[in-house]
């Protein structure tokens, strides 16, 4: 690789499974120092960080559950503590739980709207303190608002929600010189169903999709995927000049 990240500091918040894990590995491949944010995957996050740290780069694990806010902040301070700067978030926490429209409920819309939205807000506010000027943050989320597939109306309002909030906070921070992307990308699973457990809409087949994305990682292959290449691009000092932009993934990382 080139090293496009040299010394950068990135938290990825949900960087113990799924996407958030391939993020780390490429990112710490182009020389980043990465910090894999987990809420209960301990041993996931422990093993990335000895798997970066065994190729030659730099990672470390940081409990902190996302819809936290007190958690989420302890976290960032930890990450000045350690490495005296934050230059990059990634916000990789949104779910989806495909629900017919008559098995929707209350819960089911809390659940996501605490996962796919409140998270992201908490995390780019604790993070704003503490990041450099020049610093980026990218949101992931779904395709789903511009092509919606079957039994996805849970998804679509909460992932528009965070495309506006991108597009908002991308102008507030500006002032700052930070910059705030997204990219939009096929639907994938980034939290294993006992994680979910407290929200009883959330139905037993989703373990199933969440096991063909996790088995679809494992062949994930960086620099020919779309959205791993545009991850490095976005929060590397090549995109500085772009911000409050979304970027649309229809290729090769599916779920």
């Amino acid at each position: 690789m080139n090293n496009r990240l040299e010394d950068k500091v990135i938290v990825i918040i949900g960087a113990d499974k799924g996407l958030g894990g391939v993020l780390a590995r490429v990112f710490a491949s182009e020389a980043a120092i990465v910090v894999v944010n987990y809420s209960v995957n301990r041993t996931f996050a422990e093993s990335l960080v000895a798997d970066i740290s065994s190729k030659g780069g730099e990672a470390v694990a940081i409990r902190g559950v996302t819809s936290n806010a007190t958690e989420i902040e302890d976290l960032f301070k930890t990450v000045i503590q350690l490495y005296e700067r934050l230059d990059v978030l990634v916000n990789n926490s949104e779910i989806y739980n495909p629900l017919p429209a008559e098995e929707k409920s209350d819960i089911s819309f809390s659940a996501h709207m605490e996962f796919s939205t409140y998270t992201y807000l908490i995390a780019i506010d604790k993070a704003a303190k503490y990041m450099v000027r020049g610093g980026s943050v990218l949101n992931i989320s779904s395709l789903e608002t511009f092509s919606p597939s079957s039994n996805s109306s849970l998804l679509e309002p909460v992932s528009r929600t965070v495309e506006r909030l991108t597009l908002a906070l991308s102008s507030e921070l500006a002032a700052r010189s930070i910059r705030v992307n997204m990219i939009k990308a096929k639907i994938f699973f980034n939290k294993e169903p006992s994680e979910l457990g407290r929200h009883a809409c959330l139905s037993e087949h989703i373990k199933g999709r969440v096991q063909l994305s996790a088995e679809r990682v494992k062949s994930t292959n960086y620099p020919n995927d779309d959205i791993l290449s545009t991850a490095v691009f976005l929060v590397s000092d090549e995109s500085k000049w772009i911000n409050g932009k979304l970027f649309l993934s229809f290729g090769s990382y599916p779920g």
